[in-house]
């Protein structure tokens, strides 16, 4: 079971990382092989500059509740990749039904026809599993029909008219990477650099 979501506190920055873990073999003319070892995941780096005392407990108790690295939580994508930079509005549905491994869906967005619902670079989420999916290139839909094209390719399969795309307030499950330390300044205030791994439960 998840420990308590992560504090709704803004990161002053965030670096995204996208990890494929890929085996690289070289052989002695100089030719290689890359294979994928594992699934596709994503690190988060939150830099928390000049937090007060309230803040600083609040985060320092989120590390112990979660034990360190032990324990998994929810952690909120900060403003700027919580919310795609298209023209998602209103609920948006699964119009097909692609398997575990696919890497397009089709939906119905009633309340976003002809536009460009989604753009290339924007975080999306489906809801029956907690997986950050990029959305790859953009997606315009006929009428209120689109499809989008994401990486990774789906961990989990997809159901019509019952799955919808999350878009918005999107919230990742992940661990922290390491033990965490933090910095506190004779003045009070406290500085965090915070690294999640995402993961999949």
């Amino acid at each position: 079971m998840p420990a308590a979501n992560f504090p709704s506190i803004e990161p002053a920055n965030v670096t995204v990382v996208p990890i494929t873990p890929v085996q690289i073999n070289r052989t002695l003319s100089g030719r290689e092989t890359r294979d994928s070892v594992s699934g596709q995941y994503f690190e988060l780096v939150y830099e928390f500059a000049n937090l007060d005392a309230a803040e600083r407990r609040q985060v320092a108790g989120h590390i112990a509740n979660a034990n360190g690295a032990l324990q998994s939580f929810y952690v909120k994508l900060p403003t700027g990749l919580d919310d795609v930079s298209g023209a998602a509005a209103g609920t948006i549905t699964l119009a097909n039904s692609p398997a575990a491994g696919a890497t397009t869906a089709n939906y119905t967005a009633p309340s976003a026809q002809n536009a460009t619902v989604f753009k290339a670079g924007d975080m999306i989420q489906f809801d029956n599993h907690s997986k950050l999916y990029e959305v790859t290139a953009d997606s315009i839909t006929s009428g209120s029909a689109g499809t989008v094209t994401f990486h990774p390719p789906l961990r989990t399969a997809l159901t019509t008219s019952v799955d919808e795309i999350t878009y918005s307030n999107i919230n990742v499950l992940a661990r922290y990477k390491t033990d965490m330390s933090y910095e506190v300044r004779n003045n009070s205030f406290s500085i965090f650099t915070l690294e999640f791994v995402e993961v999949f439960e």
